[in-house]
């Protein structure tokens, strides 16, 4: 008798120890056996439900998303068939590994998305025209063309029309290049401050312009960009406040901008590694400064620790009558975001250990804060007497006094010098 270790027949080892071998499913198996079909023309596709299915719903898409207007035909015009391939070039793994350590060392949270249709967004920049699809021919004209107004599979222009489109919107997130591009601003002078200090803007100051959309544009792209730029908040604001009828000052002021941006262009917001986290907030005012209606500007900015976390720079809803009034008013809005802060970090589990501190450089406004007795004059500001008095009362919020060369919310305030103005910016986080 001869066993089987003599006749050299031996039962594999497995590869990986361990590892059961499953069963492929029996909807594979059968594939495997019988193969699946894939048709090769529109004649063998339309026999299918699947696929008839299938091809209306792309057809619909396609008039959905208006990729072409049906046009006679131009016999001095080329005309290409409805099919055809193209390559589309994919994401490097090295990239996507990359991104993925990235991730796991941040603790990062993945998003993966895809985009419907994802050629049929790219516009054409020169005219294209195609035969009309067979099986959906126009029966009222079926010897026109169409003429393509979108990209479409195929098409050799598909892949860098959609990348165009792709890249402009996501540029128009934020990034200062592209806005440069748009506005023929990239070869522009440079200039060291968003708005000069002498300049002084009113609804009437220039002639108007016959067409705002620039402008609207523009300025909304820069309120955008102020989110994570607070250097440009005073100047963004200014320019907004003229969106209803801009003129050629305003556009002059918004061109400004611009430049300095060019001049600033690789300048973000920092944030450090913070171990400490202690609430502190500047707060300003420049008292009757608009020319139109000598309402007042605040501005003022919270940090926690070194990190900047918020600013502002707006006008004031009403006309105030003394500095102190307008600088109060200033001082009960920015402890009114220092409450709203405290209430987030103790949602998230993080509770400072010494009171907020507000600065600001007014003298009247830290004895008023002080003081519990209101004279006459001061009974018109009572409510935001009260609410910063009661904070204070309640250890809940410190008032302290700083000098007008350190109020850093002078930069959300009026235009300053160059000079004071790239001192501040530093306190900013902005290098």
């Amino acid at each position: 008798m001869t066993t089987r270790s003599q006749a050299n027949i031996f039962k594999p080892k497995p590869m990986f120890p361990g590892i059961i071998k499953y069963p492929l499913p029996k909807a594979l198996l059968v594939a495997q056996t019988h193969g699946l079909h894939e048709p090769t023309c529109y004649t063998e596709a339309s026999k299918s439900p699947e696929w008839r299915t299938a091809m209306n719903q792309e057809f619909t898409a396609l008039l959905k998303n208006g990729t072409w207007t049906l046009v006679p035909p131009n016999p001095h015009s080329n005309v290409v068939g409805s099919d055809g391939n193209t390559f589309s070039p994919v994401i490097k793994p090295i990239t996507i590994r990359t991104v993925l350590s990235l991730a796991v060392a941040s603790n990062w949270d993945i998003r993966q998305l895809d985009v419907t249709n994802a050629f049929l967004h790219g516009v054409l920049s020169e005219d294209v025209y195609m035969t009309q699809p067979p099986g959906f021919v126009h029966s009222s004209y079926p010897t026109h063309v169409c003429h393509l107004r979108k990209a479409l599979y195929g098409l050799k222009q598909a892949p860098r029309a959609w990348y165009s489109c792709l890249s402009n919107r996501l540029l128009n997130l934020g990034f200062h290049g592209y806005l440069l591009q748009k506005t023929n601003m990239h070869e522009a002078k440079l200039v060291s401050s968003p708005m000069s200090s002498n300049t002084v803007l009113s609804q009437h100051s220039g002639t108007f312009l016959s067409d705002s959309s620039v402008y609207h544009s523009v300025v909304g792209s820069l309120q955008y960009l102020s989110l994570t730029r607070p250097d440009i908040a005073f100047a963004v604001n200014k320019v907004c406040q003229y969106m209803h009828n801009p003129t050629e000052d305003h556009w002059s002021a918004v061109k400004r901008i611009l430049r300095y941006l060019k001049h600033t262009i690789h300048h973000c917001l920092f944030l450090h590694r913070e171990t400490t986290f202690t609430i502190q907030a500047f707060s300003d005012a420049d008292w009757a400064s608009c020319p139109d209606d000598r309402r007042s500007t605040t501005g003022y900015c919270l940090y926690l620790g070194r990190n900047l976390l918020f600013w502002t720079s707006r006008k004031q809803r009403t006309v105030s009558r003394s500095s102190t009034e307008f600088e109060y008013h200033a001082v009960a809005q920015a402890a009114t975001e220092i409450v709203w802060l405290q209430s987030l970090l103790s949602k998230l589990g993080i509770l400072p250990s010494t009171p907020p501190i507000l600065w600001y450089d007014n003298i009247g406004a830290t004895y008023l804060a002080a003081n519990p007795i209101f004279h006459a004059r001061t009974k018109h500001i009572e409510i935001d007497v009260h609410y910063v008095r009661d904070l204070v009362s309640a250890k809940a919020l410190s008032i302290r006094f700083v000098s007008s060369k350190d109020q850093i919310a002078d930069t959300f305030t009026k235009p300053l010098p160059t000079t004071k103005f790239n001192f501040l910016r530093d306190n900013l986080n902005v290098p």
